[in-house]
């Protein structure tokens, strides 16, 4: 139940960010800030497919270099957390 409320909050705290920034911006060559980026990474955690979609195709029209900075962060977290979770659940295999 705790995991369900923290990727929801997760999902609204991406759809504000991106709403914000798409609104904010103009520039289309704009990237992310280190910030921004921190932000991204923060949520991706949570829930690394829904918030990196919602990123990319929030952003793609308007601010293409951020969507596809962001998509990137989503998919290496999404990655890194697949092989975390194979690599403990190996241990665990293993282990016992």
């Amino acid at each position: 139940m705790l995991g369900q409320v923290v990727s929801i909050a997760a999902i609204i705290w991406g759809v504000a960010l991106m709403m914000n920034r798409k609104t904010k911006f103009a520039d289309a060559h704009r990237r992310l800030s280190f910030g921004e980026r921190l932000q991204i990474i923060t949520i991706c955690l949570f829930s690394p497919v829904i918030s990196g979609l919602i990123f990319y195709y929030g952003w793609k029209q308007t601010l293409p270099m951020m969507a596809k900075q962001a998509g990137m962060i989503a998919f290496v977290v999404l990655l890194l957390e697949l092989l975390l979770g194979f690599a403990l659940g190996y241990l665990i295999y293993f282990a016992s």
